[in-house]
């Protein structure tokens, strides 16, 4: 028997259905990342203690001068077992 999978397809936490689980969210990202290649990259930024990679994820428009824009960094899934936060930052 496999992993659940919300209606998108993305693998989620049992019992939690409208949270994608870390894979979920991982294959999110990258297909963000293929569907939008001009406006998302997707980086391994290290390692966690467990040794799974830590994902940034930025989402910007091609400038010829960088300094002409404004940053917001957004973190989110700092915790173990904090699945809405992560959820909240994926669809929004």
């Amino acid at each position: 028997r496999g992993k659940p999978r919300n209606s998108s397809g993305y693998t989620t936490i049992p019992g939690f259905s409208c949270f994608r689980d870390l894979q979920g969210m991982t294959d999110s990202m990258f297909d963000l990342a293929k569907k939008f290649p001009e406006l998302v990259t997707v980086d391994s930024i290290g390692s966690s203690y467990l040794g799974k990679d830590i994902h940034a994820m930025k989402i910007t428009t091609q400038s010829s001068n960088k300094n002409d824009k404004g940053k917001v960094l957004i973190t989110s899934g700092v915790h173990a077992r904090e699945y809405a936060p992560p959820e909240l930052v994926m669809r929004y």
